[in-house]
């Protein structure tokens, strides 16, 4: 049987010329090469594959033909993950990232062709997101992920259009942060004399530290002399190669987190009694004691669990009547009292550890204003 061939010529082509031929089977097959490979396409007439045919020829005079990719969104979305992503952020970032890729995305779009994904695909797992009450900041997260994966599929020249960009997020609202009042945290303080850890949660209190940082400082990081601590590590629980989670001593979550915080005269001095009352329960335990060189550790110097921390401030609030607080809200007590009386916003900021100035105002905007109102009564007899 004869077999019909028509050349379609473009005005410029680096990877060859196409041509239109009518298989045996009564189908029309489009050829063309792209890198030194014969492709086609097919259909039943031949204007439909001319037509096919002239759009394929045209992206590649274009620069943006992607070649037929059939990666399913599940897979890229592991190969982005593993692959591009695990060895570039921090374990515990990875972690998170893991979390919401197999808890989210993955389950919503896995069977989906990477090529197919639509915005409406997108924008549907949006919506039913926020039916389901998911927090705007998780949803906006996960789109970022999403985003992220996307544009390294871009990158790999598997697509050549971003949908996450082109979706409608909900709102993104400020989480509401409980601070201590200045007469919450007096309260808050006196009953602390009552835990036997009640140390290191007045220890954060006074130095804003994050609960990592804080579990993870080391009698190396103090300075008796000058009486300041240095926050070089943190410790939190990660997933090891067997699956299980593991205590583990990484570095901070920023450059700018690794910083050296002034103590208060008091402070300095607590510690000093702290120190005392470790090295009598070093002596106690005996060979069973394990060296870290940490300052806030159990009995027999091991790590404290971070879970337990909770567990304890939970008990200091029931006896200061005030409602149960986690432990970054003695970080923003600390930020809080420092802005309110006059510290500026640039040495509180280097103190918080914040990679920005800006970050620190976004979070404490409420203070600054207050502040603002106060200063501005000095100009009253001015007007």
């Amino acid at each position: 049987e004869e077999i019909k061939e028509v050349f379609i010529v473009a005005k410029k082509r680096a990877n060859g010329e196409g041509s239109i031929r009518q298989r045996k089977d009564g189908r029309w097959e489009g050829l063309y090469s792209i890198n030194n490979k014969r492709k086609s396409v097919y259909g039943k007439t031949q204007e439909e594959v001319r037509k096919k045919l002239n759009k394929v020829l045209n992206d590649i005079d274009s620069g943006i033909y992607i070649e037929d990719c059939r990666i399913t969104m599940g897979e890229w979305l592991c190969t982005w993950l593993y692959d591009y992503k695990k060895n570039t952020v921090k374990q515990k970032t990875f972690e998170g990232y893991e979390a919401l890729v197999n808890k989210h995305l993955i389950p919503a779009f896995s069977k989906i062709q990477l090529k197919k994904l639509s915005v409406d695909n997108v924008q549907r797992f949006i919506n039913q997101k926020i039916s389901e009450g998911l927090s705007s900041r998780t949803i906006r997260y996960i789109n970022t992920l999403l985003h992220s994966a996307l544009k390294q599929a871009i990158n790999n020249g598997l697509i050549v259009r971003n949908v996450a960009e082109a979706v409608t997020l909900p709102e993104r609202k400020q989480k509401d942060r409980k601070f201590l009042t200045a007469e919450e945290q007096e309260r808050f303080i006196k009953c602390l004399s009552d835990e036997k850890s009640g140390f290191v949660l007045l220890f954060a209190l006074s130095t804003g530290l994050r609960r990592g940082e804080l579990l993870a400082l080391r009698w190396s990081n103090y300075d008796n002399q000058k009486k300041y601590i240095t926050a070089t590590e943190s410790l939190s629980r990660l997933k090891g190669a067997d699956g299980k989670s593991h205590l583990t001593f990484t570095t901070p979550k920023t450059a700018s987190s690794k910083r050296t915080i002034p103590l208060l005269p008091d402070i300095a001095n607590k510690l000093n009694v702290h120190r005392q009352q470790q090295a009598v329960n070093r002596l106690k335990a005996g060979q069973m004691w394990e060296d870290n060189d940490l300052i806030f550790c159990t009995d027999f110097g091991k790590p404290l669990e971070p879970r337990n921390l909770f567990r304890i401030l939970g008990r200091v609030c029931d006896k200061a009547e005030i409602a149960h607080i986690n432990i970054h809200a003695l970080r923003h007590a600390f930020a809080t009292r420092a802005l309110e009386n006059g510290i500026p916003l640039k040495v509180v900021s280097d103190m918080l550890g914040h990679s920005s100035i800006a970050l620190t105002a976004d979070i404490y905007s409420h203070v600054s204003v207050e502040t603002m109102e106060n200063e501005l009564q000095k100009l009253s007899n001015a007007f």
